[in-house]
């Protein structure tokens, strides 16, 4: 199967920040759908915008959709969908569809009226004539999802892309992206969102300090990861046996799990914050992530 991005050795140093990323390697294969995850400052974003060109790598090598991510050979951005942190993909004094029409257009795609009106529908965004500015930050985020599907991207790539969404809009957004990895789509995600990775996922990859810190594979990424445990908050107070049922799971894949269930009973679950990883247990080798450390 074709791979839709492949990161090998990335590094990245900033002024009083050095290895931001330290050795990250990352292969998506396509129509593969990949969670990163990870407590604030562990690399997640600098790897985002490594990927897609927005920052230069200090060393390593990137291929998007098979093309070399250089100055003469960014053709597979054309292909790429990609939300930013803070919707930064809107202009805010255009209007959604003028907004969306752009988009097509600055990657040499046809606009496709009736499928662009498909997935507005879809995320519960109406009145495409409406100017960003005067949305909503729940809809500004639905209008940043749909300027980044309306060309009908290869690979999609999000940057927390719950941010400001309701439970509604949450849902139907995971059964967009599933839509679109049907279609063939491959789907990268970081999110801080449990019950939207769990729901989306079927890898899961965790960083902390620039490097890699577990990688498991499964439907949903359910599958056992013994040496980490993910430390979890929610947006309001819990239930106290919420919590305790959480706290008997003393495994990252086990947490995940009872989290997808809780969530359909506790939406606050919906946006609980992934806000660390550690070692519950001693791991003698570091698995690296790429291609070949895959399991089923």
């Amino acid at each position: 199967m074709d791979e839709a991005v492949w990161v090998e050795d990335l590094y990245k140093d900033f002024p009083g920040h050095p290895s931001a990323l330290a050795g990250v390697s990352l292969t998506v294969r396509q129509s593969q759908s990949v969670a990163i995850v990870g407590p604030n400052g562990s690399g997640k974003s600098t790897l985002f915008k490594s990927i897609v060109g927005l920052i230069e790598p200090t060393a390593g090598r990137v291929r998007l959709l098979g093309q070399p991510l250089t100055e003469a050979g960014r053709r597979g951005l054309d292909r790429t969908g990609i939300v930013l942190e803070g919707r930064a993909n809107l202009y805010d004094r255009l209007s959604i569809q003028e907004n969306c029409d752009y988009a097509c257009r600055l990657r040499g795609k046809r606009v496709d009226r009736p499928y662009m009106q498909a997935v507005a529908d879809q995320l519960g965004l109406g009145a495409l004539q409406r100017p960003v500015r005067r949305l909503s930050t729940g809809n500004r985020q639905r209008a940043a999802l749909l300027c980044a599907l309306a060309h009908r991207p290869d690979l999609i790539m999000l940057d927390e892309p719950t941010l400001g969404l309701d439970v509604e809009g949450t849902l139907a957004l995971e059964t967009l992206l599933k839509n679109e990895q049907r279609r063939g789509a491959s789907i990268i995600t970081i999110s801080h969102d449990a019950g939207f990775v769990a729901a989306t996922a079927e890898r899961v990859v965790g960083m902390q300090a620039g490097r890699w810190a577990f990688e498991r594979t499964g439907t949903t990424a359910a599958t056992a990861v013994e040496r980490f445990r993910l430390a979890v908050e929610a947006t309001y107070p819990l239930p106290t046996s919420v919590t305790a049922s959480l706290v008997r799971e003393d495994t990252f894949a086990g947490q995940l799990s009872q989290l997808q269930a809780l969530a359909r009973i506790y939406p606050d679950l919906r946006h609980a914050s992934i806000t660390a990883v550690a070692r519950t247990l001693d791991a003698s080798v570091d698995s690296p992530v790429g291609e070949d450390e895959e399991t089923a």
